[in-house]
């Protein structure tokens, strides 16, 4: 754990980081952290280490009440019931190696860019899994509006960047190449990463723009694509079946192109 701090610009010893910071870094650690060999951690996995820390804690005088419950760690117990949830045999695979033909015939037939609701959707899962390596739908789930943001580097390029910061950050980025980041291309907006986002933020309320909104948002049933002025989402996050339900249908795009 001290070495997935460090990685993350925090040198201070964990039992020196103040409990909701640490929360902060924990929950992030469960959702993203994994093994040597690219696999995810089980659940069991994760609750053991959840026990380990809770008595180094213990034993450094620092906190002395449970992880599993009470008013601290709410943010790990949060995570980690979703992946008790989510480790049964039906876990969602990733989506495999997508490459540019695929990506291109999606563009065109409208199932990727920003003509509809479900499009604008995909794109953006797409582009948190091929970009910023986020491969499970607990990682979407999760996802947070202040994570994902546009920069500019010193080109004067932009960039829409991975950040996924604590909370307790400042919302002051200093920016370098420790964020993953995916840049603007002009060649088709409707392929354009930075495009895609503005136009997601767009198409939000803006209530749901806040840092901590969720970045996933359910469908908007009354909207209408041909509406520009339209909120094509809800003021409520998109549910983690139905995250995994479009993962799905997403999946089996990309394996019926494979095939041909």
């Amino acid at each position: 754990m001290q070495k997935y701090l460090s990685q993350n610009g925090e040198d201070r010893a964990i039992e020196s980081i103040p409990l909701k910071t640490l929360d902060d870094y924990i929950s992030a650690f469960l959702n993203t952290g994994r093994k040597k060999d690219g696999s995810e951690y089980s659940y069991a996995s994760l609750r053991s280490f959840l026990s380990t820390l809770e008595r180094y804690l213990r034993q450094k005088n620092v906190f002395q009440g449970s992880i599993f419950q009470g008013i601290h760690f709410q943010k790990c117990r949060s995570v980690l019931k979703v992946k008790k949830m989510l480790c049964g045999p039906s876990k969602t695979r990733d989506f495999g190696e997508i490459t540019e033909a695929a990506l291109d015939h999606l563009y065109k037939t409208g199932y990727l860019g920003m003509s509809t609701p479900s499009a604008l959707i995909n794109s953006m899962l797409i582009i948190c899994y091929q970009s910023f390596g986020l491969k499970t739908g607990v990682e979407m789930y999760t996802l947070r509006w202040k994570d994902l943001q546009v920069g500019v580097d010193e080109y004067g390029k932009e960039f829409l960047a991975y950040v996924a910061l604590p909370e307790t950050a400042s919302p002051n980025i200093q920016w370098s190449n420790n964020f993953l980041r995916v840049y603007a291309t002009s060649k088709n907006p409707n392929m354009d990463p930075v495009a895609l986002y503005r136009m997601y933020a767009k198409k939000r309320p803006d209530d749901m723009c806040e840092p901590k909104s969720p970045f996933f948002l359910a469908y908007n049933p009354r909207a209408s694509s041909y509406d520009a002025d339209a909120l094509w989402y809800k003021t409520t996050a998109m549910g983690i079946k139905a995250l995994y339900s479009t993962m799905n249908d997403i999946r089996a795009q990309l394996c019926i192109i494979r095939r041909h």
